[in-house]
């Protein structure tokens, strides 16, 4: 990981930028926070679609898409956890930041990276045309390599980081919104509205195993509760907390 400032109009960010394939795919997943004017700066060695991917960040970021020529070609302005953009156009670099930093800063705007020598755009990335994806999960993994792995069967709960993981007949939703219930009965609207965003991106229940339970002291003991019961009672917290 190797430590450098990055200016955009009269704005400096102390950043990381991550050297390995480890330290890009972990980018700022599982941080609580950054200080202010702090941040990572991401160099993918020449222009491509990046497509972002925050499951497992536990704040809200502004981001900056930067060009091979260093010039800021799109902003994603206070992006939550459990969201997937896609850059409207191909960029080499991205910066990100604490939400709400990057204001004042627009499209067209130059970027100074001072403290590392930026290497020469990569030659085979200017062969291809831009047909890679690089997925990042606040985060960032290069798909050329992880396009055909399997994606994680688990997810971290946007409001409080618990891992969520699905067992026989339980599927990623169902442990998902028992969750919900148990651990954020009195979720604000807003932390509430996040959630679903992150619920959103789930995979859809298949041929998922029905459970009886007959209290909800048994529910909560043994962590999962009849599948309609579960829909009445996740829909009302939902409806209760955002009014």
């Amino acid at each position: 990981m190797n430590s450098a400032i990055v200016s955009i109009r009269d704005k400096t960010w102390d950043v990381q930028v991550p050297t390995t394939t480890a330290e890009m795919t972990q980018g700022l997943g599982g941080l609580s926070s950054i200080d202010p004017g702090t941040g990572m700066f991401f160099d993918l060695g020449y222009d491509c679609t990046i497509t972002m991917n925050t499951l497992e960040m536990l704040f809200n970021l502004d981001v900056a898409f930067v060009s091979n020529d260093l010039a800021v070609t799109e902003i994603l302005r206070d992006l939550p956890p459990g969201q997937s953009r896609n850059s409207s156009s191909p960029a080499r670099y991205f910066l990100e930041v604490n939400s709400g930093e990057l204001e004042g800063i627009e499209v067209g705007d130059n970027v100074v990276v001072t403290g590392i020598v930026l290497p020469a755009p990569s030659v085979i990335g200017q062969m291809l045309p831009s047909i890679m994806t690089i997925v990042v999960l606040g985060v960032l993994t290069v798909m050329m390599r992880g396009m055909w792995e399997p994606k994680p069967k688990f997810r971290y709960c946007p409001l409080c980081g618990a891992k969520l993981e699905p067992g026989p007949g339980r599927s990623l939703r169902v442990v998902a919104r028992e969750h919900f219930l148990i651990a954020h009965p009195d979720a604000t609207a807003e932390q509430t509205k996040r959630w679903l965003n992150f619920f959103s991106g789930l995979p859809a229940d298949r041929g998922v195993r029905k459970y009886f339970t007959d209290t909800e002291a048994d529910i909560h003991n043994r962590g999962y509760m009849f599948q309609t019961e579960l829909d009445d009672a996740f829909t009302k917290a939902i409806r209760r907390a955002t009014g």
